[in-house]
């Protein structure tokens, strides 16, 4: 024969009124447990809060803070079925798996401190992008100990009309030069391939060919010898060797025998 055991219960949705040490109560109202908390005269107290299933959603009552949620398991999501958490505040610690903040719709997300990612990749899918921070640090979020010889700059995807490509400008760490590579190869964060060409205003010294014009004051020429000057402008004076010619005059500071 079965036996059945009976506990204090009520329809009603409130706590019982008091409880002994240990004993348990059931009110149907609020689908919640009760024991009798020995040390509070009695008084009863509920066994983790109501929790109830309607129609395949699980609804925890309010009164139950953080603290006592440990694991929620066992969450079946398969299909088109979605598990959904509104409105919570809590200090979350850690989250498995792949997890969706948002439902898919144009809604703003705001997180209020600072936002830590730790992980491999960081993907950003945004048509637009703003920061505030006029300075970028790349490199590490510390000073290095050593040097790990991978350039530092920006990697960029486009497309000459033909083929796909990928270019970079920045820092070359085995140069120590600032350059641009419209069509590079990234070999573990380490790019080469041959120099492009950059449109800008140029101060200071300049080591290459220059195909464009050249103007302010002249420095000096330092190649010995200058195989293919093709022509020359207005000169107001010129020094070559001991004679030297300014305007009409024409000056030699060498002996008499240097005259042919």
């Amino acid at each position: 024969m079965a036996q059945v055991i009976k506990i204090k219960r009520s329809t009603g949705s409130s706590a019982p009124g008091t409880l002994a040490v240990g004993e348990l109560a059931y009110s149907k109202g609020s689908d919640t447990f009760y024991v009798g908390d020995p040390e509070a005269a009695n008084t009863p107290i509920a066994i983790g809060g109501a929790i109830k299933n309607n129609a395949g959603t699980a609804v925890l009552a309010t009164g139950i803070t953080a603290a006592e949620i440990r694991t929620l398991a066992g969450v079946d999501a398969a299909g088109t079925d979605n598990s959904t958490v509104a409105n919570l505040r809590t200090n979350l610690t850690a989250i498995s798996d792949s997890t969706t903040i948002g439902d898919g719709t144009d809604v703003a997300i705001t997180i209020a401190g600072n936002l830590i990612v730790n992980g491999t990749t960081t993907t950003v899918n945004s048509a637009t992008v703003t920061i505030d921070d006029p300075i970028f640090t790349l490199g590490g979020d510390s000073a290095p100990g050593s040097d790990d010889n991978k350039d530092r700059g920006l990697e960029f995807r486009w497309h000459n009309g033909s083929a796909a490509k990928v270019g970079f400008f920045g820092f070359d760490d085995s140069t120590g030069k600032f350059t641009f590579i419209p069509d590079a190869t990234n070999n573990s964060e380490i790019f080469s391939g041959t120099a492009g060409t950059i449109v800008a205003n140029l101060e200071g010294d300049v080591t290459g060919n220059v195909t464009g014009n050249a103007s302010g004051t002249a420095a000096t020429v330092t190649t010995a010898a200058q195989t293919n000057i093709t022509s020359l402008g207005t000169l107001t004076a010129l020094t070559v060797d001991d004679v030297a010619i300014d305007g009409k005059v024409v000056t030699m500071t060498g002996s008499s025998g240097d005259t042919a």
